[in-house]
C-alpha cells in the first residue's frame, strides 16, 4: 500500500511540475504584453486563455472598421491569451490621453518552442452612445464589438478579431526576416526586414529550395545564438505543416569591425581576423553561419516590404 501511495505521489507530481511550469511561462508572457502596452494603472484590464488545435491554414483575422487589418498564422499554436485594456487615449502607442477612449489589445500564442505577441490598437469613436460587445472561448470569435450611434442604427465603428481556416489554398510557404529588440521600458520590438511569401510559383519554389539546403544546418540545439536583453536577426521558415526558427546575434558584427560572435557569446577579435577567428569554431556553428548568411542574402535580394 505505501508503495502504492508513493507511486501516486510521484504521478501527481510529474504531472503538476509541467503544469506549473506551463503557468508560469504563461504569466511572464503576460507580464511582458502588458509591458509593452505601456501605462495601465488606471485602465480597465481582462484576459482570456483559449486552448486551440491549429493546422497550417490557421489564422488569427483582424477586422476594423469593416475592413481586414491584418492576418497572423497560427500553425502550431496550442493556447491563445488575450489581454484587452481599456481607457482613456489607449487607442495609440504610446498611450496620448488627450485623445478619447481606445482599446489595446494583445494576443499571446503559445507553441512548443515559445510564443509570440500579436498586437492590435482600437479607438472607440467619440460618438458612440452604446456599444454591443461579444467575448467568448468559444471560436471562431475571440472578440467583436460595435460601437452605435444614439438613434442604435447607425455603426460608428466595430472590432473584430476570430481565428479561422483560410480555405482553397496551398500549404503554406513563407520566410520572414526581423530585427528584434528589447529596451527598458519598452519591452520587445520586431521591425519587419524583408519576407518571402508563397504567393507565386517561383517565390514557393525559393522557400522550397532553401529549406531543402539549409534545414540541415538548424538542428534544435542550434537555432539560438543570442544572449539575453540583447538584440539579433531572426528568421521564419514555414514550409506547410513545419515551421522553424532561428536567431543569431552575429549579424551585429557589421556596426564595428572588432567585434566578434562566437558559439559561445560576444567578443573581440582583437589581432585576429574574422576568419581566422571563424576557422576555431566549431563545425556546426559554421555550417549555421554559412546557412543563415545564405538564406538572409536570398530573401533580402529578392523583396522586401
Amino acid at each position: 500500500m505505501k508503495k502504492f501511495l508513493a507511486a501516486a505521489f510521484l504521478s501527481a507530481l510529474a504531472t503538476i511540475q509541467p503544469l506549473r511550469a506551463a503557468e508560469e511561462g504563461r504569466e511572464r508572457a503576460k507580464d511582458e504584453a502588458l509591458e509593452q502596452i505601456g501605462e495601465i494603472v488606471d485602465c480597465a484590464i481582462t484576459s482570456q486563455h483559449i486552448k486551440i488545435e491549429s493546422t497550417a491554414n490557421t489564422i488569427l483575422r483582424i477586422e476594423k472598421n469593416g475592413k481586414e487589418t491584418a492576418r497572423f498564422p497560427l500553425m502550431g499554436v496550442r493556447e491563445l491569451v488575450v489581454i484587452r485594456c481599456q481607457g482613456s487615449g489607449m487607442g495609440v502607442t504610446p498611450r496620448s490621453e488627450s485623445l478619447g477612449e481606445g482599446m489595446q489589445i494583445r494576443v499571446i500564442t503559445k507553441r512548443g518552442d515559445g510564443h509570440d505577441v500579436f498586437s492590435v490598437s482600437y479607438t472607440i469613436p467619440d460618438e458612440t452612445e452604446h456599444s454591443v460587445v461579444s467575448q467568448t472561448a468559444k471560436l471562431p470569435t475571440l472578440y467583436s464589438r460595435k460601437d452605435m450611434a444614439r438613434d442604435d442604427r447607425t455603426q460608428l465603428g466595430n472590432l473584430i478579431l476570430t481565428v479561422e481556416e483560410k480555405k482553397g489554398e496551398q500549404d503554406p510557404r513563407s520566410i520572414r526576416i526581423t530585427e528584434e529588440s528589447f529596451r527598458l521600458g519598452e519591452g520587445p520590438r520586431s521591425t519587419l526586414i524583408a519576407e518571402i511569401n508563397g504567393d507565386s510559383p517561383e517565390a514557393r519554389a525559393l522557400v522550397d529550395a532553401l529549406w531543402k539546403e539549409h534545414l540541415a544546418s538548424f538542428p534544435k540545439e542550434q537555432r539560438i545564438h543570442y544572449g539575453p536583453d540583447s538584440g539579433f536577426t531572426q528568421i521564419e521558415l514555414i514550409r506547410g505543416p513545419e515551421r522553424v526558427v532561428v536567431g543569431s546575434w552575429h549579424t551585429i558584427e557589421k556596426t564595428s569591425p572588432k567585434l566578434f560572435a562566437s558559439n559561445s557569446g560576444l567578443g573581440i577579435l582583437g589581432d585576429r581576423t574574422r576568419a581566422q577567428a571563424l576557422a576555431a569554431e566549431p563545425e556546426a556553428y559554421r555550417r549555421f553561419r554559412a546557412s543563415f548568411d545564405a538564406i538572409l542574402a536570398a530573401v533580402t535580394a529578392r523583396k522586401k516590404p
